[in-house]
């Protein structure tokens, strides 16, 4: 990966906002034939700008800033015409594809355990689902699981990279379809340690996963109740007495211990670590299935480990709370995909801009308060690329005002508490920490 510097970064936004490129992508799935009054290269700015800049925005809001910006006087139905189109969809999609080629950007690396072991992995995969409610007009298409009181909901099956920040897989489906056939597949998962949640505990996929050389911590259901075949405490001491016992037999004495153990199934010959821990969020004793083995990994790292799962959440809240990623009001289902695949090239390129100012700035630099910054640094970058700006310039503006405005407020409670307890740190060596 190229050495990030200001015309690196300059080429990607170039890149990414070349209009005879999203032009010939608009020609290539026939949403355009001649640029006229609907131009696909100022439609990419005005919802990007709308989403990124604007609490509770709707269509009207895009219409009028694609008026703004391209000086074309579109009335607002032939304008809902384009948008509504099946290939307005496959237009927003291709961008989305094209956002993450142009991605490359490593933003973190990993260090060591808190208990000084090195990972036996290089990558890191957060595979979950996010899912809102639709217009009940689209129950057809987007059935709800909670018919209820959302007739229609959408879920979406985000696959992303722990050290880039990058979403690898995007899939939109149904609430009511199954989640597990969209984590990713055993076969890719070569040193690489997959986290996922209690919705994609499957024992043949863990074994699959380490017969193919990954790793992988996933929340089991509370309800497992495999055999018991040797447990230990957390000094590593065995203890005997569970040995041979239902794991719904075994108590932990207080809400600070974890039990770390090996457990079989009835007719499954694989042998699976299960770690028994109190989980705080529900008031019960949690379970984490895991292949990591136990003579490198401790049970107390497998636990912290899987608390960088919560990052894939902390993107999901960006893009409900920044990004717009919301009830669409619309019953035409190509806007709502195209607004969704939107919502996601706007959060990418926020991130994109907060680690290349980081790298640049030799700062720490918080992804939240770029999101909530987007309305200074995002609409003057909109503006001068609408206004066909030189873009070296327009890029170097926002990373100074992204430099000033967004700088982690606490960097060493960060090494305390934050994301880089867990082993994970930043690629910024120089960042500002006295």
């Amino acid at each position: 990966m190229k050495t990030m510097n200001l015309t690196t970064l300059t080429d990607k936004i170039q890149s990414i906002f070349a209009p005879k490129t999203l032009f010939s992508i608009a020609r290539s799935v026939k949403l355009v034939e001649r640029s006229r009054q609907f131009n696909p290269y100022y439609l990419l700015l005005a919802v990007i700008d709308t989403l990124g800049c604007q609490s509770k925005a709707n269509l009207a809001d895009i219409h009028r800033k694609y008026q703004t910006i391209s000086g074309m006087p579109i009335r607002y139905k032939p304008f809902h015409n384009q948008l509504k189109k099946e290939q307005c969809r496959d237009f927003m999609q291709q961008c989305f594809e094209m956002v993450m080629q142009h991605w490359a950007l490593h933003t973190l690396k990993l260090t060591s355990l808190s208990t000084g072991y090195a990972f036996p992995f290089s990558q890191v995969k957060l595979h979950d689902g996010c899912s809102f409610q639709l217009h009940d007009g689209l129950q057809t298409e987007y059935p709800g699981r909670f018919k209820n009181r959302y007739p229609a909901a959408v879920e979406l099956h985000v696959t992303m990279d722990l050290l880039s920040s990058s979403v690898d897989y995007l899939a939109l489906g149904a609430d009511t379809e199954p989640e597990r056939p969209h984590a990713p597949k055993a076969q890719t998962l070569n040193d690489t340690l997959l986290l996922t949640d209690a919705g994609y505990f499957d024992r043949d996929k863990i074994a699959e996963i380490d017969k193919n050389g990954g790793y992988t911590i996933t929340q089991a259901l509370c309800s497992i109740n495999p055999v018991i075949k040797s447990a230990y405490d957390y000094q590593g001491n065995a203890i005997k007495k569970a040995k041979g016992k239902k794991l719904k037999t075994l108590q932990l004495k207080d809400k600070n211990t974890i039990i770390d153990l090996t457990a079989q199934w009835d007719k499954n010959p694989f042998e699976y670590r299960v770690i028994a821990f109190w989980y705080k969020k529900k008031k019960r004793v949690g379970y984490l299935v895991t292949n990591l083995s136990r003579e490198t990994i401790p049970a107390s790292d497998v636990v912290e480990l899987y608390r960088l799962r919560w990052q894939i959440e902390l993107l999901f809240k960006e893009l409900k709370s920044y990004c717009n990623l919301k009830k669409f009001s619309t019953q035409k289902e190509p806007i709502v995909c195209a607004l969704i695949y939107a919502s996601f090239i706007t959060v990418l390129l926020k991130r994109m801009m907060a680690f290349a100012t980081e790298a640049l700035k030799s700062l720490w630099i918080s992804t939240q308060k770029v999101a909530r910054s987007a309305p200074i640094w995002l609409s003057l970058l909109v503006n001068k690329l609408s206004q066909h700006h030189a873009v070296a310039i327009a890029v170097e503006e926002c990373v100074e005002l992204i430099s000033k405005l967004c700088p982690r407020a606490h960097p060493k409670r960060d090494l305390k508490d934050g994301l880089y307890q867990f082993g994970v740190t930043s690629l910024v060596e120089n960042n500002g920490i006295d």
